[in-house]
């Protein structure tokens, strides 16, 4: 049930993102709707295989367990928001948000980008794959 509805999840973004692309015109159900529902759910699904190769070395066969994979399906996963959001990204921008509610957030996120920043890194240093053999089995 978990994998079905994940796999929902991704179809319902995908044509979610084609309905925003197209204008949000029309229904999002359809042939361009589906067909962007099915790259973003192969997307993820490839990300979720890759990372599951990474963090289940010897379970997986068949799988690359380099960092440098991890970081290709990420970027591969991330495409299919990337790209529209770089190409309508200007005229979105202007029904986003007042410009004054954005320089306000701007102001509150620009100092805290630092301080989470450092929290990942210390994240990743802490739980990193070169302390796997401290860990306990986990989804950690």
């Amino acid at each position: 049930m978990i994998c079905a509805g994940s796999y929902g999840l991704a179809l319902s973004w995908g044509m979610a993102l084609a309905a925003i692309a197209g204008g949000l015109s029309g229904p999002p159900v359809g042939l361009p709707g589906l067909a962007c529902g099915v790259v973003v759910a192969a997307a993820f699904a490839f990300h979720g295989w890759t990372f599951a190769s990474w963090r289940l070395p010897g379970q997986m066969t068949g799988a690359s367990r380099s960092g440098r994979a991890l970081l290709v399906s990420a970027c591969a996963a991330a495409t299919p928001v990337a790209v529209p959001l770089a190409v309508l990204g200007p005229g979105l921008l202007e029904y986003a948000a007042p410009t004054g509610t954005l320089n306000v957030l701007s102001l509150i996120i620009m100092p805290l980008t630092p301080v989470m920043v450092g929290a990942q890194v210390w994240v990743w240093r802490t739980f990193g794959p070169r302390r796997a053999a401290d860990r306990v089995s986990s989804f950690f």
